[in-house]
């Protein structure tokens, strides 16, 4: 199981993590030429992403390094730990956000919806979610994830 160490990370990161992973998240929306990708300089999000039905959602994107951490990304289940915050703030977005998280040595990615997750507490800062096999970042993968987008997307949500 893979683990990340959000505070210590940011410390001792590789600098190429950022400019990596937002490649990354580049070629995987490659794999699907129905999409139109915004790059976005926002505090909360990286990319704009809208379908082909005009469909849109946010998109944030993280990266570690398996080299330098010994992680295994073949592992059944990642843990990715992440601001309370940005949970809260996309839970009570309209617009859903899908973060991707790639490993920016091997080039596997992983994804979650951030804005289906439960309201973390009042006092957390950060939260550890699962990152399963399951979701890993393919062409068959996002276009499950779009279909289930677009298809929700006049759906109620839940309160």
């Amino acid at each position: 199981m893979i683990r990340n160490r959000a505070a210590a990370a940011e410390a001792n990161s590789p600098e190429y993590l950022g400019w990596r992973s937002a490649l990354l998240a580049e070629a995987a929306f490659a794999r699907l030429p129905s999409l139109d990708v915004h790059p976005v300089q926002h505090d909360d999000y990286d990319f704009i992403v809208a379908t082909k039905k005009g469909f849109c959602f946010f998109v944030v994107v993280r990266a570690f390094s398996s080299f330098r951490t010994r992680w295994r990304v073949d592992a059944a289940e990642w843990k990715w730990t992440i601001d309370a915050d940005l949970v809260r703030r996309a839970g009570q977005s309209p617009t859903p956000y899908i973060l991707f998280v790639f490993d920016a040595d091997t080039d596997h990615g992983r994804f979650a919806r951030l804005d289906l997750l439960s309201e973390p507490s009042a006092g957390a800062r950060s939260i550890t979610i699962a990152l399963p096999a399951s979701q890993t970042i393919d062409k068959d993968t996002l276009c499950h994830l779009i279909a289930e987008l677009e298809s929700t997307a006049l759906a109620p949500r839940s309160a």
